[in-house]
């Protein structure tokens, strides 16, 4: 049983397990169970120092990077990780990569950093160096060492320590002697605090390297008093702080990028990023008076925020305007007169939503609007659109039919019906015979159309004659009894929920469809499914991309969670892709998949008596050309595994179909359709985004091509023209797109004439 716990410990590492045999050698049961709780408690130096051979072949910045994940945000989502890391001016995006690349840092499947125990401790221990009980003079704070820190003289000043992560279970141990030893650290540049329960930090709390204050679930009712200089502070995250009456004087923050409110933000001329989501206690927020720079600012779940803040400024950067399950009442005019470039309104679930002012018809440039659940809210008279607007994406879920009527009417009079790219009319207590009144011609370009939830039974031959739709969810129309005509552009299908449907017999000439999902809680198979995986395979989608099927079951030879797979002679040029089939488990998905090489394992379990019949409810086809990019692509296997926790799997080989079997257009990436997508008009603040905005202040002439592709549009032609436009190329290519002819060809392109970086 010891043993075991020293293999535990050492996650299976050889190197790990030799350094600890050769240290437990000799030693009798009771040492092995003293030497093991002082291991978890400080680990063995030798075998750290072993393993710290990757740390020192770093770079400066790489290590500072290791040591922050290591001692701060181990299993935080690498989304909220990387803006902290962010603001510390660390590069993370590179970073990161790096630290993958090293094995000294791994992704979870939920996107989250993960690292093995030895490595985490190995990082704990760099940190505390020659001082391990002294924990004032390490760098970096987190765990029980807070309290220590606290038994030290609170008006001595340090130096040192330049990270501090509080956690919960502390607060009470660490108050009411933390403010007065925050205060005293003069070289923080990073506070995390979960649950802070001071209702205001010090007057003398002024450290002047802090790059990122997050105060998350707080008590504060005022963050401090007064003028504060903070010259390096980015990000403010003050999110879930139900008690918040007031916003901080933020004058003395110049390089603050992100607020999550004192009348002065109000005044902030470089502010882009405003984010009160969630702050259920804001009442009120100061009037905007000079926040010509704000791009984006988010009111999601403000609920006693009532009344939308005076406008005093023209707004011609914002975007984005989310007052989405707020307490609003009206929509004020000056929304219409002051932020004439907004892009996207987010006005969803607004239950106290009365009105809409006039000037809303002036937003000429809005592409997204979302108005689910407002059936109480009235239109002006004039209606909501101008004619010259083109709206790309409406989403009117949940209205009645009246509103529903009132909305649509207004739109068909209108230019930007053939703009409209996605539609959501989900939940509209729409009946036979009212679809048709809606999907006219003129939506020639519609490719995402949401239909869930209604009341119909059948829908007429209208739905085909939308040339580009894409994505068509039909999902929990409960008296549904057979699916429409569909056009062959269709490339995902959602029919589940559907209790009244017949036998689906889908047309053979879906040749972009990838994605099905077709089932009802009566267990009827509603689909031919051998016939389906056939026609889909046959598709344009199969080469480089993913296919997924969930039906009812249907019975076949399976294996249990792991399935071993010979590889015949060249099969990465005789075949194009796994066909993988499984029971219930975790959803059927390329990240819920595990493929390992099994070459080297002398024996593994493949006889006849593992495999049962089992009924399959997914199916999921990943193609080769999408694991081209991964670590685990070699020609040379001839043998590997595929598993899925808690599922049976069957696994079969996709042969390759001959270039004549091909359609010529197969490879148009415009043409493959992911739900998921967002290339629309609110494009998340990345590492694109700030070296766009640093190429323009230096006065070079940057082209972005998010901001010059609109949705729906062939993207050759005009991504070509923003090539030609540039002058520096710097180039980012998802994954996927590495792999497909679009990527050489704009290589290709770029490669002529452009300047390098």
């Amino acid at each position: 049983m010891l043993s075991k716990e020293v293999v535990s410990y050492a996650g299976g590492l050889p190197l790990a397990l030799k350094v600890l045999g050769s240290f437990l050698r000799d030693k009798d049961t009771s040492e092995w169970k003293n030497a093991l709780a002082r291991l978890r408690e400080i680990p063995n130096s030798e075998v750290v120092e072993k393993l710290k051979i990757s740390y020192d072949g770093l770079g400066p910045m790489e290590k500072e990077l290791f040591l922050d994940i290591a001692c701060f945000f181990r299993g935080q989502t690498k989304h909220e990780a990387m803006v902290i890391l962010d603001a510390c001016g660390f590069y993370p995006t590179i970073g990161v990569k790096v630290l993958i690349e090293k094995a000294l840092i791994t992704l979870s499947k939920e996107k989250r950093f993960e690292m093995h125990d030895l490595i985490e401790e190995m990082g704990h221990y760099i940190v505390r160096g020659e001082n391990p009980q002294n924990p004032e003079k390490h760098s970096r704070i987190w765990d029980k060492d807070v309290l220590n820190i606290i038994a030290v003289d609170s008006m001595k000043e340090n130096d040192i320590i330049e990270a501090l992560n509080i956690p919960f279970y502390n607060h009470g141990e660490c108050l009411p002697s933390l403010p007065k030893v925050l205060a005293n650290m003069k070289e923080l540049r990073l506070i995390w605090f979960f649950g802070y329960e001071a209702t205001s930090f010090p007057r003398n709390f002024q450290p002047m390297k802090l790059c990122y204050l997050g105060l998350v679930n707080c008590s504060l009712k005022q963050l401090w008093k007064g003028y504060k200089l903070l010259p390096k502070l980015k990000v403010l995250n003050l999110s879930s702080s139900s008690n918040l009456v007031t916003t901080p004087d933020l004058t003395g923050l110049p390089c603050l990028e992100r607020m999550e409110m004192h009348p002065s933000i109000g005044y902030h001329e470089g502010l882009t990023f405003v984010d009160m989501e969630v702050c259920r206690s804001l009442e009120k927020f100061p009037p905007i008076i000079r926040m010509k720079k704000l791009e984006t600012l988010l009111f999601c779940g403000c609920l006693k925020l009532c009344k939308f803040p005076d406008i005093q400024t023209n707004m011609d950067s914002l975007v984005e305007l989310s007052l989405r399950e707020t307490g609003i009442e009206v929509v004020p005019a000056s929304i219409g007169r002051y932020c004439t470039n907004l892009l996207s309104l987010d006005l969803r679930y607004c239950r106290n939503l009365q009105s809409i002012e006039g000037n809303f018809h002036r937003l000429r440039h809005l592409k997204g609007f979302y108005f689910d659940f407002n059936d109480q809210t009235k239109i002006p008279a004039e209606g909501l659109f101008d004619v010259d607007c083109c709206l790309q994406m409406l989403s009117l879920h949940g209205t009645s039919l009246k509103k529903f009527h009132q909305v649509m009417v207004s739109i068909k009079i209108l230019s930007f019906s053939r703009s409209l790219v996605r539609l959501n009319l989900g939940a509209c207590n729409l009946v036979d015979g009212e679809i048709s009144s809606v999907l006219w011609k003129e939506f020639s370009n519609l490719q995402a159309l949401d239909l869930s939830e209604n009341k119909f039974s059948r829908l007429d031959s209208s739905l085909s004659q939308l040339p580009r739709l894409k994505y068509l969810d039909l999902s929990c129309c409960k008296d549904l009894v057979e699916l429409p005509d569909l056009p062959s552009s269709l490339a995902i299908l959602k029919a589940y929920g559907c209790d009244k449907l017949q036998i689906v017999d889908l047309p053979t000439n879906l040749k972009w469809l990838w994605k099905l999902v077709v089932f009802t809680e009566s267990s009827t198979t509603l689909v031919d499914v051998k016939k389906v995986v056939q026609s889909m395979l046959q598709g344009n989608a199969v080469e480089d991309y993913f296919l997924s099927l969930h039906f009812y079951g249907t019975k076949m030879s399976t294996k249990r969670e792991t399935f071993v797979l010979e590889l015949p002679p060249k099969w990465y040029n005789e075949y194009s892709g796994f066909l993988i089939y499984a029971t219930e488990g975790y959803p059927v998905y390329g990240d819920g998949i595990t493929i390992n090489d099994e070459d080297d394992v002398l024996e593994v379990a493949t006889s006849d008596e593992d495999e049962v019949s089992k009924e399959v409810k997914r199916m999921c086809y990943i193609s080769f050309g999408s694991l081209r990019h991964t670590t685990w692509w070699n020609s040379t296997h001839t043998k590997i595994s595929l598993s899925m926790p808690g599922a049976y799997l069957h696994v079969e080989l996709v042969p390759r179909r001959s270039k004549a079997e091909r359609p010529k257009d197969a490879t148009n990436l415009s043409e493959f359709w992911d739900e998921d997508a967002n290339n629309g008009p609110h494009v998340c603040n990345n590492i694109v985004d700030h070296l766009y905005s640093a190429l323009v202040q230096q006065g070079i002439n940057t082209l972005k091509d998010a901001q010059t592709l609109p949705w729906g549009k062939p993207i050759g032609p005009l991504l070509f023209k923003a090539i030609e436009e540039s002058q520096i190329a710097v180039i980012v290519y998802s994954q996927t797109y590495v792999d497909s002819s679009w990527c050489m060809q704009e290589l290709e392109h770029n490669h002529k004439g452009v300047a390098w970086w």
